[in-house]
């Protein structure tokens, strides 16, 4: 984790099993001069949405389960993103999220 000086914010929820996340993250976070997030430490096995309180990996948000683990996830990045964001409101927050399909890439703002 690195503080946001400019109001700008780059993070990895899925720094663990999105791959290569965590990296883009943080280069891009360098160049921009912005701070960023990479959330690691998820249990083995365990596919937690860390960025919203639920579990379950491929399925649409509706589908997925609230549980009291994730919950407890999901805090911990809120209060990472909010040390990183420091005093200031943030102006501009980015998620990088990864898949394992190479063919495939998204932007979504």
């Amino acid at each position: 984790m690195s503080p946001s000086i400019n109001g700008v914010l780059i993070a990895a929820p899925h720094g663990t099993y999105d791959r290569n996340t965590a990296a883009i993250a943080i280069t891009t976070a360098r160049r921009l001069g912005a701070g960023y997030v990479v959330f690691r430490g998820i249990p083995s096995g365990a596919r937690i949405n860390v960025n919203r309180p639920t579990e379950g990996a491929g399925r649409r948000c509706p589908d997925e389960t609230p549980t009291e683990r994730a919950r407890s996830v999901y805090d911990t990045y809120v209060m990472m993103v909010r040390a990183a964001a420091g005093p200031n409101p943030l102006s501009f927050h980015v998620e990088i999220h990864g898949h394992a399909a190479p063919q495939r890439a998204s932007l979504t703002i």
